[in-house]
């Protein structure tokens, strides 16, 4: 058989998205729907990211992507040199296409970069206030070439980017929430395993280490289950409190793991229990078993997955959103943009019994 050659690249596209690591999964899979698209398939896709998701984009999404450019959010905020040289590099790049799917624009980060990029159209969306000024979003529209309508009132993340891409393409995109397929990985156990994730980047999104703890032994020694624990570098003091909170040997994984390496680790597990942060979304994504730790903040634009987008994510809240559940458009209008729930109001037993039903589920499965 002959090898198919290459298709020839006739235009220049970059897509910019700058956000954190949960915002690229629940976007990413739309970049192959985009490369394959009868307007941009002839197109040299470029990805101007931030460098936090970069091992993970990388060795997802390298096959689709054909040029990776990187940003360090956290310095181009405070560092003027840093910024200024960034700036100075973008204004030096020429494409045909930018596209910035970016919803709750701002002016921080993705704005100044879609002003200083040439490109001889540049796509947005109208937005929403929430991270910017009505004056500010005037003077930025003149950005853009062409800005997409998005629907009113708080859509799960999600399905704002669906209604984007199928909006920018004229067509219907039948995707139902974010998948990944990850690739045989090594097992961190000799046995089955369930994977723990106490991090979070904000104080108010991180359930005790003593709860976690007992959750632990509970898993241990209900389900016969090992017990990961998995992180970032940071995370590392975490995860020995943790250690030394149970009665079960527990394996470490905080910081001697890339993120490229999660959705493998992930995969093979019978159960994550984790804060809401980026491993929510990517065992979400990967169709593990997942029970999510939230204090409800963003409700109804991060959390919870809506019906019919994983069958395998269950959520767990503080009394004062349990208790009211059925009212989910009043839940919304409360947490829709901040909460100052207490997470740890969520009690280990509930949290035991939501995994016992989980995994009794997944079981029968």
């Amino acid at each position: 058989m002959t090898p198919q050659a290459p298709r020839a690249r006739h235009g220049k596209l970059i897509v910019v998205k700058l956000d954190q690591i949960g915002d690229y999964v629940l976007f990413r899979n739309f970049l192959e729907v985009l490369k394959n698209s009868s307007r941009f398939q002839s197109h040299e896709l470029s990805l101007l990211g931030n460098k936090e998701y970069r091992p993970l984009a990388e060795s997802l999404d390298g096959h689709v992507v054909d040029r990776f450019v990187w940003v360090d959010k956290d310095k181009f905020a405070t560092w003027k040199l840093y910024r200024k040289h960034v700036l100075n590099k973008l204004r030096q790049l020429r494409f045909d296409v930018l596209i910035s799917p970016l919803y709750s624009r701002e002016n921080c980060w993705t704005e100044p970069v879609v002003e200083a990029i040439n490109a001889s159209e540049k796509i947005g969306s109208t937005g929403d206030l929430t991270n910017i000024t009505a004056a500010h979003r005037f003077r930025t529209n003149t950005n853009y070439t062409r800005l997409i309508q998005g629907r009113d009132g708080v859509l799960f993340e999600f399905s704002r980017n669906k209604d984007f891409f199928e909006a920018l393409l004229g067509q219907d995109i039948p995707l139902m929430g974010p998948v990944i397929a990850p690739g045989p990985g090594p097992s961190p156990t000799q046995g089955p395993y369930a994977i723990l994730f106490p991090g979070a980047k904000d104080k108010y999104r991180r359930w005790s280490e003593h709860n976690f703890a007992a959750i632990a032994d509970h898993l241990a020694q209900r389900h016969g289950l090992e017990i990961v624990i998995c992180g970032s570098r940071q995370d590392k003091a975490l995860a020995v409190r943790i250690q030394r909170g149970v009665s079960v040997p527990l394996t470490n994984l905080c910081g001697k793991t890339s993120l490229a390496h999660l959705p493998g680790i992930f995969h093979d597990a019978r159960l994550v229990l984790t804060n809401d942060t980026s491993a929510h979304h990517i065992a979400a994504a990967v169709g593990v078993p997942t029970l999510c730790l939230s204090n409800g903040n963003t409700f109804g634009r991060f959390v919870p997955y809506p019906q019919g987008f994983s069958a395998t994510v269950r959520y767990v809240y503080p009394p004062e959103i349990e208790q009211d559940l059925d009212d989910f458009n009043g839940l919304v209008e409360k947490y829709q943009y901040t909460s100052r729930l207490d997470i740890n109001a969520i009690v280990v037993p509930t949290v035991a019994r939501r995994i016992d039903d989980l995994l009794a589920q997944a079981s029968s499965l």
